[in-house]
Parts: structure tokens; sequence; C-alpha cells
């Protein structure tokens, strides 16, 4: 959390998929792309259990990268996170918890359903309730950037 105390208000993006959702390696490394080329802060939990089919991604390589701005974490308190000042964006599964924690912190998301009822609260927080946009499908760097630079 010393990490978010020295980000100016508003300014992290919060990036976590859940305890059960997993991605390929190439979907991870479009993201990373994205967060890297929006040119926002960022706090990524990586799970070691995320990247389909390995055992994860070497936090060591995107860290060389990306220490300037963003950093990259195995797990986070995900509520202390979300009511953090310096938090101002959230690009999540949507997860009803993830999703009711981020509301209640009146953080803005980025949604990237996959499962289960994850869909239906991307859809109530994209298209009823409008406070963010869904990827839907989408796991590509460029539209994470644009989705990223836009909250």
């Amino acid at each position: 959390m010393t990490r978010l105390d020295s980000q100016p208000s508003s300014s992290v993006i919060y990036d976590s998929l859940g305890s059960i959702v997993n991605a390929s390696r190439d979907q991870m490394l479009e993201f990373w792309h994205g967060l890297v080329n929006s040119g926002k802060p960022f706090l990524w939990v990586i799970r070691p259990d995320l990247i389909v089919g390995e055992s994860g991604i070497d936090s060591m390589e995107l860290d060389m990268v990306t220490k300037e701005r963003g950093f990259i974490v195995s797990w986070a308190p995900q509520e202390e996170v979300l009511t953090h000042p310096a938090v101002g964006g959230f690009l999540t599964h949507n997860g009803w918890n993830s999703t009711l924690e981020s509301i209640s912190a009146g953080v803005p998301m980025i949604c990237w359903p996959q499962i289960a009822d994850q869909q239906v609260n991307s859809m109530c927080v994209s298209d009823i309730w409008k406070i963010r946009f869904d990827m839907k499908d989408t796991c590509d760097r460029s539209t994470v950037e644009k989705l990223v630079r836009g909250t």
C-alpha cells in the first residue's frame, strides 16, 4: 500500500481478475502492453495460477519495464486497494463481490467478464447503470490502452 500512498489522487488503475478466472499468456501480455502504453500508473494482481497451462508469467521480466509506473503483486487486499484515494479505475472480471466492492468504493470499472454471473454483472455495470465500459470478449492492447486512458 505504500506504493499507492505516493501516487496522485485517482491516478492508479487496479487490475485484478479474481480468484477463479484464468487467461492465456497472450491475453495477459495484451493487458500488460495496454496498461504500459496508457501511461497511467497501475497495480496488477497476477496470481500464480492465473495463466492457463503455465505456472505463471515472469513478473520479474514485466517489472523491469514497468518499474516507474506499474507494480505487479500476486495478491492484494482488494477492499483496501479500492478505497485508497490513489485508485481511479478497476480492470475487473466482474465477479459479484468485486463489482459490489468497486461500486461501494466509487471506482469506475473496465469490465472483462469470463464466466458465470460475470456477463450479467458486466452488462448491468456498463449498459444499465452506465458506470463504465465492457470489453466483452476483446482482449487487445489498443482496447485496454484506450479504456484505461478513459478512466
